[in-house]
């Protein structure tokens, strides 16, 4: 063996061992499994970190569960669309046959087809009134009125005058006759003659 087979051989043996001065004293094999040990269990952290830092960094992708969403909400789409059409298409179909109905078919004569053009002009107007009378019917009626306010009470009669003028009259005149009047009578008869 030369001398450089032995330093090959040398370098090969110093990279294995632990040179560590506290542990020169144990076997090469032991340091070697334990340098191994602590190698893994670093890589395994630097791993750890590593995926933990992608998983919130990049959360996962969902493109491909929006994507099939999207398909789902295109199909209903187009069968949404597609009933739309067949409806349409039925409802331009019914109104075409009730016009066929309403309409009477026209004549060939002039004076027949203008009686016919009148009288569904007729039946328009009578449409149209009656549909005005039902929306008059279903109208909220307005509200009445308010009641007039009370006519104030009457005055109270004036006093009744002229059977006072009348008694004063007939005093006067039977004073001037020489009578006793009403009031020398009415004394005559409640007190005695001499109570005064």
């Amino acid at each position: 063996m030369n001398r450089n087979q032995a330093q090959i051989t040398q370098e090969n043996a110093m990279v294995g061992r632990d040179v560590h001065p506290l542990q020169s004293n144990q076997p090469d094999e032991v340091n070697y499994d334990e340098t191994r040990k602590k190698l893994c269990e670093i890589s395994y952290m630097i791993l750890d970190v590593y995926n933990a830092v992608g998983e919130y960094a990049r959360p996962p992708c969902k493109c491909e569960d929006y994507q099939q969403e999207l398909q789902l909400l295109r199909q209903k789409l187009h069968g949404t669309l597609e009933a739309n059409r067949i409806l349409s298409t039925d409802n331009e179909k019914l109104r075409l046959r009730v016009e066929h109905h309403r309409r009477p078919p026209r004549r060939a004569h002039g004076a027949g087809g203008r009686g016919n053009d009148d009288l569904y002009a007729r039946m328009k107007e009578i449409e149209a009134s009656f549909q005005q009378i039902i929306q008059d019917r279903t109208r909220p009626l307005p509200s009445p009125p308010p009641p007039p306010p009370p006519p104030p009470p009457p005055p109270p009669p004036p006093p009744k005058v002229h059977h006072v003028a009348k008694h004063v009259k007939s005093n006067l005149q039977e004073k001037l006759e020489g009578k006793p009047s009403f009031r020398d009578r009415v004394r005559a008869v409640l007190f005695e003659p001499g109570d005064s």
